[in-house]
């Protein structure tokens, strides 16, 4: 969720309501391969229930909106020149 923090790069699965990447074919939770729902609005009321839901999650986003301009381009520069690790399996 912090990489991804646009709701264009989530759906939501209609069967189980568990959040997506984009790139998934078939649901994280319950393996649906149908149609997914990619509205905005319910990706990040989707987003905002995982946030609540979990301590740890609000620890980091917090430490990421406290994070210094410079770190955050040099973040950003890195991370667009870094080697993506392809983990398809």
């Amino acid at each position: 969720l912090i990489q991804r923090r646009r709701p264009d790069a989530f759906k939501v699965c209609p069967l189980c309501g568990t959040l997506n990447v984009k790139e998934n074919e078939t649901c994280c939770t319950c393996s649906w391969s149908g149609q997914f729902d990619s509205s905005p609005h319910l990706v990040q009321v989707r987003m905002w229930q995982i946030v609540e839901q979990s301590p740890e999650l609000q620890v980091l986003l917090l430490k990421e909106l406290r994070r210094p301009w410079y770190r955050v381009l040099w973040s950003a520069v890195r991370n667009r020149f870094r080697r993506r690790l392809d983990v398809r399996a």
